[in-house]
């Protein structure tokens, strides 16, 4: 990149790089203690991207995503893999399948006893990539910021949420999984005031709605 002359860069970081916070919200001044691989190469990218503003002038803004989820409201584009891994459209495609779907942990400190996370809808990031780069090539920063929705959702309550949209399904507890965050969500307080964003489609009902819908345009032979 500094080869070819770039000078603005604005990357995915991700919230792993906090690790387990414990039941408060993630903000960009915590000391990030990464659990796993995954978070611990975001922050090592973080840095890298720190040092390389002093070395070479590069600007660069790394949004920390909390849960990506959500589809183009208009049906465009949507999560489709081979390997499924997500749980919105893992427990959308449980209940139009009519399959059991398994939510581990009941036990956590939480009001449900299951993980609370954030989750914020694509559309929403969308808006926040443009903002940032916009950010990055007028100042010359080396910064980053929480990309979540602020408000908590446990996965009761994404259940919930999907059997609202998608229809009734059989629900499976399993035990809690080891180095799975109790809680992990994103205090936007930064965003808001230094990149002007805040989430306008990351409701948990709009987040799951306009999944059903993608779903529902991908899966129409099934459906049918």
């Amino acid at each position: 990149m500094i080869e070819c002359g770039v000078k603005t860069f604005v990357y995915s970081s991700s919230a792993a790089t906090y690790g387990d916070p414990g039941m408060q919200l993630c903000m960009e001044t915590d000391v990030c203690e990464p659990i796993n691989s995954y978070g611990a190469t975001k922050l090592m990218m973080e840095q890298v991207c720190k040092d390389y503003k002093t070395a070479y002038g590069l600007s660069s803004v790394g949004l920390r995503y909390f849960n990506a989820a959500g589809a183009d409201p208009e049906g465009d584009v949507g999560e489709l893999r081979e390997k499924e891994t997500h749980i919105v459209p893992l427990a959308i495609a449980a209940a139009k399948q009519g399959n059991t779907f398994k939510i581990f942990g009941d036990k956590y400190p939480t009001d449900d006893g299951t993980c609370v996370r954030d989750y914020v809808h694509v559309m929403d990031l969308a808006d926040a990539h443009i903002k940032a780069l916009n950010y990055s090539s007028y100042e010359k920063v080396a910064e980053v910021f929480n990309l979540g929705s602020g408000e908590p959702a446990s996965n009761k309550q994404l259940v919930d949420a999907v059997q609202k949209h998608a229809g009734t399904m059989k629900v499976e507890m399993h035990d809690n999984r080891p180095g799975d965050p109790a809680y992990l969500v994103a205090d936007i307080t930064k965003v808001k005031e230094i990149l002007d964003w805040a989430p306008t489609q990351s409701s948990i009902d709009n987040v799951v709605s306009t999944a059903v819908q993608w779903y529902n345009k991908t899966h129409r032979k099934e459906i049918q």
